[in-house]
């Protein structure tokens, strides 16, 4: 019963901490402005590290609300390009209504100009 509430000795929330704190990290590395003078890619923009991100939009609401709130809310234009429009996306093709529900209100208006633009069976076949 112990594991339930907390595992022995809270080792889980430990855990849950440390997840909250990897998930900041990343989304301060994401809120970093995108410059062309740095030697390295913005994290946003490696292809690797787009999709991970990606994923971890789909596989876990609560990191995907930390990086919109510490890095996108307000500065999609300027993602909605190249391997970080991956990451927009994610918002809109996740299955959880609230991760979609964010990001809504500001990627909508961006694909309906054409600057954000998804594979068309992605969202397509998600109804969005």
């Amino acid at each position: 019963m112990q594991l339930a509430v907390g595992g022995s000795d809270g080792i889980l929330q430990s855990f849950a901490d440390r997840m909250d704190a990897l998930h900041k990290a990343i989304a301060s590395l994401a809120a970093l402005p995108k410059t062309n003078e740095s030697q390295e890619e913005h994290v946003l923009e490696n292809f690797h590290s787009s999709r991970l991100i990606r994923k971890l939009i789909l596989d876990c609401p609560g990191f995907a609300a930390t990086l919109w709130e510490m890095a996108l809310d307000g500065k999609c234009d300027v993602w909605a390009q190249g391997h970080s429009c991956k990451v927009l996306l994610a918002f809109l093709e996740s299955s959880i209504s609230e991760v979609k529900d964010l990001a809504k209100p500001e990627l909508q208006p961006l694909m309906d100009r054409g600057v954000l633009k998804a594979p068309e069976n992605r969202l397509v076949e998600k109804g969005v």
